[in-house]
């Protein structure tokens, strides 16, 4: 009990801490029921509606070819479907601006083509918000897909297969197996785009985190900026409820090894339909990054934009490696909570509550944070990067929690029940039996998060301590002076950095069934 009060005061004090601020009705009203705000809040709902019901149609699609169906050149196409998971949604959004821009070599090269006198595509709109952030989210619709079609029971769909064709076992079986997971993809991009506010700040699309950030950056009102943000609070708060009833003990990651046993579709039309749809998709998520190095120009000018943006980085990466740290080990106390609290109340409110904080955005657990931070008792930690370590830990939890927690459910329960018997206690038995047997595991949630840190810009930029900056930051700043060489340079580093950490550590990732 005294665990599950902990961890719901540390995940809503930052956010429950914005209702106290005082105001009057006159200002509530003036401030927050004005057509202004009304209509950034129905603008960021239809963004994240469209961009949520894209991207799991392509994740769908994707996790069933590649799951299903015997896809040519599997081995190259699956990495680069993962790849927008090392793109930033802002990154992805500068690049296809240098495409789909007034002067973008997109419409450039269309104008000249047909002697048009107007661009043909536009991308400072909320269309062109929805196609980058579908574009950015869509692998984790896939991922959950991947999932939810591993933990089908393949013996059915063997049988099926004698009888029907591919097309009704998809329909029949398939699809209403996966609703559970498509459910969860759908909110979970929702979420994921509500948080988002700086790909909107580049397309100019006017969102609610972004307004929050405004608020407070712009006009230096902590109060206006905290009255905007308590609709944003209730409404994804309803999203994380819902996406943990959707998605519930199912896995987000599933690292069952026995999948492979079940062969795979051979139609020539699917395998047709899978090249071509993987080709274009393909097509779609590598433009951006040539776009990129292209722009970069010579190679000396990105080493000369590494040499003076060295402090930046050395602060991305040390603040990632701190914040992912201390991140895992808070996810590894709540995993412990709710595995040995699984059959008890408590431990399913845990297991419902752990959603939460994917669907209170970066900007608002800032603010909470800001007003944290300035108070007497805390104010000797303002200006380090202790609040972004906070920010971190409040933000990426989630996402570690479930990784760890699907793994630990794979552990068979005669390891544990044998330490039982010898009359270890449950510490002895988290400590020496779970948490090795969890240490590849370990290593890619912190990997993750890693990555989740040092792309981290909506948060960060209110809180980073002044005279210091961050990767992200300073491409926030530099975009603004329209110096895109060295903007290119500096998003590539934010992709090959975390790259080669990969590369590193992914020689000790060894999942044994």
């Amino acid at each position: 009990m005294f665990l599950i009060v902990c961890y719901l005061a540390i995940i809503f004090f930052p956010a429950v801490i914005l209702f106290f601020e005082k105001t009057s009705a006159q200002y509530v009203e003036t401030h927050f029921f004005n057509i202004r705000v009304v209509k950034i809040f129905f603008n960021t709902v239809m963004v994240g509606f469209l961009s949520s019901l894209l991207a799991v149609i392509m994740g769908v699609i994707a996790g069933y070819m590649f799951e299903m169906v015997k896809v040519p050149g599997k081995k190259i196409f699956f990495p680069i479907c993962l790849m927008p998971l090392f793109i930033p949604p802002y990154i992805s959004a500068i690049a296809w601006t240098k495409l789909l821009g007034s002067n973008g070599v997109i419409n450039n090269a269309i104008m000249e083509l047909f002697n048009l006198s107007q661009p043909l595509f536009a991308i400072y709109n909320p269309v062109g918000l929805i196609f980058v952030l579908s574009l950015s989210f869509f692998p984790f619709a896939l991922v959950l897909t991947i999932s939810g079609i591993r933990s089908l029971n393949f013996h059915l769909i063997e049988a099926a297969r004698l009888t029907v064709r591919e097309s009704k076992i998809l329909r029949g079986i398939i699809l209403p197996s996966l609703k559970p997971y498509i459910f969860a993809a759908f909110l979970l991009v929702f979420v994921l785009t509500m948080s988002s506010a700086a790909a909107p700040e580049l397309l100019r699309v006017s969102v609610y985190a972004l307004e929050v950030c405004v608020q407070f950056a712009a006009y230096n009102s902590l109060k206006n900026a905290m009255l905007i943000s308590l609709p944003m609070i209730f409404f994804t708060v309803l999203l994380g409820f819902l996406l943990a009833k959707f998605l519930g003990k199912r896995p987000i990651i599933n690292f069952t090894p026995g999948y492979r046993v079940m062969k795979k579709s051979e139609s020539r039309s699917l395998r047709l339909f899978s090249f071509f749809f993987f080709s274009f998709t393909s097509f779609i998520l590598l433009l951006p990054f040539t776009v990129l190095i292209r722009g970069v120009g010579t190679l000396g000018i990105f080493l000369a934009e590494l040499k003076m943006s060295w402090p930046e980085i050395i602060n991305s990466i040390f603040l990632a490696v701190l914040g992912a740290s201390f991140t895992v080990i808070f996810a590894l106390v709540i995993c412990g909570g709710i595995i040995y609290l699984r059959r008890s109340a408590l431990g399913k409110v845990l297991n419902i509550t752990i959603f939460i904080p994917l669907a209170i955005s970066g900007p608002i657990y800032a603010l909470g944070l800001i007003k944290i931070f300035n108070a007497s008792h805390f104010g000797i930690f303002f200006g380090t990067f202790i609040p972004l370590i906070c920010l971190s830990i409040l933000r990426f939890h989630p996402y570690l929690v479930r990784i760890l927690v699907d793994a630990m459910r794979g552990i068979k329960k005669e390891i544990t029940e044998a330490a039982y018997l010898v009359r270890a206690n449950a510490y002895t038995r988290f400590c020496k039996i779970v948490v090795p047997l969890l240490k590849p595991f370990v290593l890619i949630a912190w990997f993750f998060c890693f990555l989740l840190i040092f792309q981290e810009l909506s948060g960060g930029i209110l809180l980073t301590p002044p005279g210091e900056s961050t990767l992200a930051m300073r491409i926030e700043v530099l975009m603004h002076y329209g110096a895109y060489e060295r903007v290119a340079s500096l998003c590539l580093m934010e992709i090959f950095i975390p790259l080669f950490l990969l590369l590193l550590i992914f020689p000790f990732v060894k999942i044994k069934s």
